[in-house]
């Protein structure tokens, strides 16, 4: 997501729903993370976060992996939207799975990812969309070497995205996250979602 990719949140309406329950709306820029503990926790979460956005016009991209793939997520999202393959028909929702997104020729690159972003990002605007949204799983991290990447690839996330019209959800296994990774993963993120029953509270980070 490049700092230039699209008009600053100042020229759009600040606020949006966020679809998750429990939580209120929230500004445009938000960088959220989650540790999730179960694939229905996971839907319960991402479903309801990318239907808000469809529904108010923005563009949803759901980067799928781990116990989600691209059918489990359509799936999910038609029973609460019949008509959600309008969306993708139209150009407005995209689901794509990690492998495509993340591991290009089977190794993370960042400049790849940003690129990637840059061009949705471009996308959105070009087609008059109210902004970008965006929930992705980086369940695939395994080694140092990998997290070391993905940290500061978040880092970058954090920054080009406080003042653009994107809200990015990112949702981490809890089972494959060590202390020290949840800590790191916390920093480059501006607030973190925990579960309440089925609902969500939201903890401010910065």
């Amino acid at each position: 997501m490049h700092p230039s990719a699209q008009p600053s949140c100042r020229d759009r309406e600040s606020t949006r729903r966020l679809g998750v329950p429990g939580l209120p709306q929230v500004s445009w820029g938000e960088h959220l993370c989650v540790f999730y503990r179960s694939k229905v926790e996971l839907l319960d979460l991402v479903v309801p976060f990318i239907r808000a956005g469809l529904e108010d016009h923005e563009f949803c991209m759901w980067v799928t992996g781990g116990p989600i793939q691209e059918g489990d997520a359509f799936r999910a999202l038609e029973r609460v939207m019949p008509d959600a393959h309008r969306y993708l028909a139209a150009r407005q929702l995209e689901i794509v799975p990690h492998t495509q997104w993340y591991l290009t020729n089977g190794r993370f690159d960042t400049d790849k990812i940003l690129q990637n972003w840059a061009s949705r990002a471009d996308y959105t605007a070009r087609r008059g969309f109210a902004g970008l949204r965006v929930t992705g799983n980086p369940f695939w991290l395994a080694h140092k070497t990998e997290w070391a990447a993905f940290d500061r690839y978040e880092g970058q996330v954090q920054q080009a995205i406080a003042h653009r019209p994107m809200i990015a959800l990112c949702t981490y296994p809890t089972a494959n996250c060590d202390p020290a990774q949840m800590l790191t993963t916390l920093r480059h993120h501006g607030a973190t979602l925990m579960p309440r029953g089925r609902a969500w509270k939201r903890i401010d980070l910065a």
